[in-house]
């Protein structure tokens, strides 16, 4: 063993005192001769004889301690000594720590033989019939058709909505649900690419379905948060999230982030520009805005939460432009900066 390997050695072997232990014992690598599991740093007694730690090791590998073979190897897998002698002491062979015990198993039926401790493989598993599953009085494709006979609009989507909004229901007596949106896709076939209605030149789109976790704007992935992961920010940390989510759209296409208004402002305006990011398909409420909230007050990238009839009067993409854009943009910052402005001073903050 080389100098620096030994000094590495020491470093990473040094008894820092933290697992007191007797100065008998000894840490030793146990292997075997039908696993492929490596067991580090046991703790044997150089006062147990061989026998003692056959009986050990017979809880560590499934060999009966009569069919074992012990060899004593070094730092660097080389032998020293073979253990066959069980009356004698551990102690004898004058193991240091980090040695190894290599097992080899002599039982011609052992269990671990040919992997079987360690070869999922080899499991029997548990296989029904298509008859049989069908005889059962409840299985999974029984219950479907019963919900679907019941109502042939139910989908996965929907059964998990309707007990999401039963149990907001229960916690909330004046929550209102609201109608399920059926996806425009078949369940059958591969999920559609959702690209937001955008600006000629911007392209916004999201493999991932609601509430997505990120969307590609340009070729950037934007992380999108909800109204719960955004009120358990502090302050700084919002405003940080609002400032990095208007440099990645890039600026003059959205109102600036709210400087008044409190936490509760600069939720709305984050979750207004997700929505302007994915609006075709979701809205405030997907990401949890609270009704009482209200809706987010901006107009993004020309788009709102109206429904889709009236989106679909809505310009054409060719008619944007981007200057008239900037400029009411710019406009309507400058109203919500005066609008929170005045709600603060009553208040009392100016």
């Amino acid at each position: 063993m080389s100098v620096d390997m030994q000094l590495l050695k020491e470093y990473v072997t040094w008894d820092s005192g933290a697992m007191n232990r007797a100065e008998s014992t000894v840490l030793l690598h146990i292997t075997h001769s039908n696993l492929k599991a490596r067991m580090f740093e046991i703790r044997l007694d150089r006062h147990m004889t061989v026998e003692s730690v056959k009986e050990k090791l017979r809880t560590n590998v499934g060999t009966g301690s009569a069919f074992m073979h012990l060899t004593l190897l070094d730092h660097n897998g080389q032998v020293v000594a073979d253990m066959s002698q069980d009356e004698m002491k551990l102690g004898f062979y004058s193991p240091m720590d980090g040695w190894t015990i290599h097992i080899t198993d002599l039982d011609p039926y052992s269990l671990s033989s040919g992997g079987g401790l360690e070869d999922v493989s080899l499991v029997q598993k548990y296989e029904i019939s298509e008859e049989d599953y069908l005889k059962r009085d409840k299985n999974f494709r029984r219950w479907k058709e019963d919900k679907v006979k019941a109502d042939p609009s139910w989908s996965f989507a929907k059964e998990i909505k309707n007990r999401q909004d039963a149990q907001r229901m229960k916690a909330d007596p004046n929550f209102v649900p609201e109608p399920h949106r059926p996806l425009a896709f078949s369940a059958d076939g591969p999920p559609p690419r959702i690209t937001a209605i955008l600006p000629a030149g911007v392209a916004c789109s999201s493999d991932l379905m609601p509430p997505p976790p990120s969307v590609t704007f340009e070729d950037k992935e934007i992380p999108l948060w909800t109204y719960g992961q955004l009120e358990q920010l502090d302050r700084k940390k919002l405003k940080n999230r609002a400032q990095d989510l208007q440099n990645s759209v890039g600026p003059g296409r959205v109102p600036a982030a709210p400087v008044g208004g409190g936490d509760e402002a600069t939720i709305k305006w984050i979750i207004g520009v997700q929505c302007a990011l994915l609006h075709d398909e979701f809205s405030s409420r997907d990401f949890g805005l609270p009704v009482e909230a209200g809706q987010p007050e901006q107009q993004y990238f020309g788009a709102s939460d109206a429904p889709a009839g009236a989106r679909a009067q809505q310009a054409p993409q060719s008619e944007y432009n981007p200057n008239t854009e900037m400029m009411n943009s710019h406009a309507e910052a400058i109203q919500g900066r005066e609008a929170a402005k005045a709600r603060n001073r009553g208040n009392g903050i100016f």
